[in-house]
């Protein structure tokens, strides 16, 4: 497993990658700062005056930033799987991604780096940590359908190496305060 519930906020490193950024909208936008003005509603010099910050009503560079987050997030996740098979071919290798199916957590995936199909071209099987508690009665297929969707994208079976049955604060919670089950 390369990485574990993995997220990249590209923001906390911006000034070590604000030089691939550049570069990065650079190649979106064919090296014209005009197309990426009338994109993004600004009046640019260069491509080099723009930093990764956004609010949610600059979609145009929030969907650069995503995009350019899970690329990199993903070239780094294939730069381990290159290690770990030289080190070890026959080795399984995958990740250990949360599952989510609410559009809403779905759009936070990818803005976290992580993009299953970009890294369903190089990861051996599918892996994730989901769940399907018992008393989610608005939702009891969300697991299933997570397993749908990644089967989708990578037909390779789906390892759940972190399959929670019940909520665990609860049990963490219980387990560790007797005091409270008067």
């Amino acid at each position: 497993v390369l990485s574990n519930e993995a997220e990249f906020k590209i923001s906390d490193y911006y000034e070590a990658y604000a030089d691939s950024w550049h570069e990065y909208l650079k190649n979106e936008y064919h090296n014209d700062i005009t197309y990426l003005n009338q994109a993004y509603r600004t009046n640019y010099e260069s491509f080099d005056e723009i930093d990764i910050y956004y609010t949610m009503s600059d979609i145009a560079k929030y969907l650069d930033v995503t995009n350019f987050t899970t690329q990199e997030f993903s070239r780094w996740h294939k730069w381990m799987y290159d290690l770990v098979k030289e080190l070890a071919p026959d080795i399984t290798v995958t990740t250990k991604n949360m599952g989510y199916m609410n559009d809403i957590y779905q759009a936070g995936l990818l803005n976290k780096g992580m993009n299953h199909q970009d890294l369903s071209e190089f990861l051996d099987v599918n892996g994730c940590d989901d769940d399907n508690y018992l008393t989610r009665l608005k939702e009891p297929l969300v697991k299933e359908y997570w397993y749908e969707y990644l089967v989708g994208i990578q037909n390779t079976p789906v390892y759940n190496t972190e399959d929670h049955v019940a909520w665990d604060y609860r049990l963490v919670y219980f387990e560790f305060r007797p005091d409270i089950h008067n």
